[in-house]
């Protein structure tokens, strides 16, 4: 149930065009871009309290942001 939670979490921040601008944004920061999913794991097990929420969130926002 946790790693679904996740997972619609990560879809739902998606779908709301949040990546838009993470994408912006994570592209401006250039060769630290590497750091940018550990900050965001971070900040998700800060506001969720779990480790795994926060992992999958992570990866269905950080997946598709690899190119830029």
């Amino acid at each position: 149930m946790i790693t679904g939670a996740g997972g619609a979490f990560g879809y739902v921040i998606r779908s709301s065009g949040v990546t838009d601008q993470i994408e912006t944004y994570a592209a401006s920061l250039g060769s630290l871009g590497f750091l940018f999913p550990f900050a965001l794991a971070s900040v998700f097990t800060t506001a969720t309290g779990s480790l795994t929420v926060s992992m999958v969130t992570t990866a269905g926002i950080a997946g598709p942001l690899m190119p830029a």
